[in-house]
């Protein structure tokens, strides 16, 4: 037997079609359908740059839509979230990222030292999540026969489980779609630490505009 006659012995699981009807990337060969996704996924598949689908220029990368676009969408989609007060000790968290704040100190020293101000960072309240539940029949589901038993006593054994996990498993945090208002969020950060953000702010777009003038210069040769 050849080399490649005992790698494709198994001739049952693959089949040559001679026609089929559809939309094929014709880059890669993958089949996507035949209706109007099909066709937008195989322009798509393997293209390395195409038109925006909202302002329609060219987009090069992965992406269905361009920088300004997305954030144009993120922008709406925060702006109707629901607001509500912060108590100034609530955790928060940057809704477009997994950085997360303890307490008004971090969230003003962050935004100082990186020189970022209140309106433009998007803030959300972080809400803690629950512990994971020990369920033994999903623990066994792939080990037992589908006419079985679950073994005596294991209604003892998963509360005692979960009631475990309950008191010591580790919770973590998510960002949620509830926002802080921005009357609470300068109530607590306070007058003095948001003038000096708002100093920092100013000093940081000094410094670009600065840059962005000498690099133009340079380029024409100045």
């Amino acid at each position: 037997m050849s080399v490649k006659e005992a790698k494709y012995q198994y001739t049952e699981a693959a089949e040559y079609l001679k026609s089929i009807e559809g939309w094929v990337c014709k880059n890669c060969g993958r089949y996507w359908g035949i209706d109007d996704h099909g066709e937008h996924m195989a322009r798509y598949c393997c293209t390395r740059e195409h038109v925006c689908d909202m302002c329609g220029v060219i987009v090069k990368g992965g992406y269905t839509r361009c920088e300004a676009c997305r954030e144009k969408v993120r922008a709406e989609r925060y702006a109707k979230l629901e607001r509500r007060d912060w108590d100034g000790d609530a955790p928060l968290c940057d809704w477009d990222s997994d950085r997360f704040f303890w307490s008004a100190e971090q969230l003003i020293d962050y935004l100082t030292d990186e020189a970022i101000s209140l309106d433009s960072i998007r803030l959300c309240f972080a809400e803690e999540g629950k512990p994971p539940v020990f369920d033994f029949a999903s623990l066994l589901e792939d080990h037992l026969p589908d006419d079985a038993d679950l073994p005596d006593g294991y209604e003892k054994l998963e509360a005692h489980v979960n009631a475990f996990l309950k008191k010591h498993a580790p919770y973590c945090y998510w960002g949620s779609n509830v926002v802080p208002t921005r009357s609470s969020l300068v109530e607590h950060i306070g007058e003095d630490d948001l003038a000096e953000i708002n100093k920092r702010v100013a000093e940081r777009e000094a410094d670009e505009a600065e840059e962005a003038s000498l690099a133009a210069a340079s380029e024409k040769g100045w």
